[in-house]
């Protein structure tokens, strides 16, 4: 009975907490967030995506001024679609 409970403790299961130990390691590790960081992901992830997505509204916006004075499309749709990409 004894080997059983000693051998329970020294190797926790799947659903076990971690042991103490283990999660003041990872505290130790922990980088505290601050404007800096926030800046460096916002330039790394963000203006690239609102420059493209400024090219691509750019872009269809065009297309359809041309569709519209080519009488491709009608006046409602040009103001409709318009409407949404504005």
């Amino acid at each position: 009975m004894r080997t059983r409970i000693t051998a329970m403790l020294s190797k926790p299961g799947m659903f076990d907490d971690a042991s103490p130990s283990l999660a003041s390691a990872t505290l130790e590790d922990y980088i505290q967030p601050t404007l800096n960081h926030g800046l460096r992901v916002w330039w790394a992830y963000y203006w690239p995506t609102s420059l493209i997505s400024f090219v691509l509204i750019a872009m269809i916006s065009v297309a359809l001024r041309v569709a519209w004075r080519n009488a491709l499309l009608s006046a409602n749709f040009v103001r409709w679609a318009s409407s949404i990409l504005a």
